[in-house]
């Protein structure tokens, strides 16, 4: 991400690393995760939402924590 800093001007943030989670009922997440699109679902798809997800949460936070 590219923010505009008043001091340095425009500087690049982000993040790396690896994340995680626990799921402690792996069935009532993927039924609420896939809802009604069982016979269309792939890992494929899974890990691009979560990535998406996660991707997301991620820069919400850096922009709330970096821009205060």
């Amino acid at each position: 991400m590219q923010i505009n800093d008043p001091m340095f001007g425009i500087v690049t943030v982000g993040a790396l690393g690896s994340y995680s989670i626990q799921i402690k009922d792996s069935a009532k997440f993927f039924r609420k995760f896939v809802g009604s699109n069982e016979s269309y679902i792939t890992i494929e798809t899974i890990q691009k939402s979560f990535r998406s997800a996660f991707v997301g949460i991620i820069k919400s936070n850096i922009w709330k924590n970096v821009l205060v």
